[in-house]
Order: C-alpha cells, then sequence, then structure tokens
C-alpha cells in the first residue's frame, strides 16, 4: 500500500476517533488531541504530492530551524521569514542544454 493511500487510512481513523470522542463524551485533552491530530494528517494527506518534491534547501533548513527552536524559540520570528525570503528570491539554477 503506498504511503499517501496509508496516510489517508490514518487521517479517516483519526476522524472517526474524534467524532467518537465527542459522541461518548471524552474529556478535553482526549478529544483536542484527536482533533489535532486529524485536521494534521489530512493537510498531510493533501500536501503528499507537493512534499515528495521538497527541494534539498529545504531539506536541510528545517531540521535547523527545530534545534535552534529547541533552544532559543524567539530566534524563529527572524528566522522562518528569512528562509521563506531565501526560498524565494534565491537565483533559479542554470538548466544544461
Amino acid at each position: 500500500m503506498p504511503l499517501r493511500s496509508r496516510a489517508g487510512w490514518i487521517t479517516v481513523l483519526f476522524w472517526i476517533a474524534s467524532l467518537a470522542a465527542i459522541v461518548y463524551g471524552a474529556d478535553e485533552l482526549t478529544l483536542g488531541a484527536f482533533l489535532r491530530t486529524a485536521v494534521v494528517m489530512s493537510l498531510l494527506w493533501l500536501a503528499w504530492p507537493q512534499l515528495a518534491r521538497m527541494p534539498r534547501w529545504l531539506c536541510v533548513t528545517v531540521p535547523a530551524a527545530a534545534l535552534v527552536a529547541a533552544f532559543q524559540p524567539r530566534v524563529l520570528f527572524v528566522l522562518i521569514p528569512g528562509l521563506l525570503l531565501y526560498g524565494f528570491v534565491r537565483p533559479k539554477p542554470k538548466k544544461k542544454d
């Protein structure tokens, strides 16, 4: 089974678990966890084709940003817009004929 299909099934299961938590009156913590996970899995499932072709620079900068966020979270207010700006403004590689 392809990974996107697995992500889709996991998404469906989390939406069903969220619905069951609502019906059976689970506490807010459980309901919130199921709903957040269902939403994130839905977004992952929808974005799967674009994530399969992730640029190399993004594969390096995301873990670096996560490390910075773990130790100095305030730096992210400058780091994230800077990384996005770099991704949009950087020169395109020249094509070889």
